[in-house]
């Protein structure tokens, strides 16, 4: 499986986050894109997977589907390199994930 990132984003404003990456994988012939996206701020998380089918992004899977436990701590804790980590961390798993599915 040949990946290729076509944009990636990370943004860190002290309390809260916003990271996504775009990528193309191809399976054998077959190509898919696939759109990651993490938020996180005072008292949530989140973590997403889409595919887009041509048309619109559909919903594949979240941070519960990959075994992660959301951090929903009152207050963001987590400095820069720490999200960075985190965020690195939750595109492994999505990577593992896809290749399971396709």
């Amino acid at each position: 499986m040949k990946t290729k990132i076509l944009n990636t984003v990370f943004l860190f404003h002290g309390g809260a986050t916003t990271a996504s990456q775009l990528i193309e994988l191809y399976f054998n012939v077959q190509m898919k894109k696939f759109k990651f996206s993490y938020r996180n701020g005072n008292a949530y998380e989140e973590f997403k997977i889409e595919m887009f089918d041509g048309t619109q992004l559909n919903h594949i899977a979240s941070m519960t589907d990959l075994g992660v436990k959301r951090n929903t701590s009152a207050y963001c804790t987590m400095d820069e390199s720490e999200t960075l980590l985190r965020v690195n961390m939750l595109l492994g798993k999505g990577y593992d994930y896809i290749k399971l599915l396709f």
